[in-house]
């Protein structure tokens, strides 16, 4: 089963400075009930110094909940949509909310294997100022 812990603090070096990052776990239903954390992205904030015109790529984590949004079958085989929809992309007036979410085939391996990262409405066309 895949569990998401929107508020966990993650302990992963490039989030060590990150508050409440979110975390996503692969618990086992046996006997022994283990938990692993499943990481579906391993990245820190970050500051792009010279961002294109297309898109808003400055990223902040924290508070982003990841996994506060979920959606899969119930096989290891079948796709699941993991979601951060706090997600930032900062600018230097405005923090606008994006969210982002994270495609994965399956679950079958411990770790996640060519995750896609889906964040359309970090496209600078789709924003509205109030």
């Amino acid at each position: 089963i895949i569990v998401g812990a929107p508020r966990a603090q993650s302990t992963l070096p490039a989030q060590r400075n990150v508050n409440e990052t979110g975390a996503i776990y692969r618990c086992s239903l046996s006997t022994t009930s283990t938990c692993n954390v499943y990481v579906i992205d391993d990245k820190g904030n970050r500051t792009i110094e010279q961002p294109d015109s297309y898109t808003y790529d400055n990223e902040a984590r924290n508070n982003q909940w990841l996994g506060g949004a979920m959606d899969g079958g119930t096989k290891d085989t079948d796709k699941l949509l993991i979601c951060a929809p706090r997600f930032l992309a900062p600018t230097a007036n405005d923090y606008l909310m994006n969210g982002i979410c994270y495609w994965v085939n399956d679950t079958l391996n411990e770790t996640p294997v060519n995750v896609q990262k889906i964040s359309p409405l970090r496209l600078r066309s789709l924003q509205l100022k109030m």
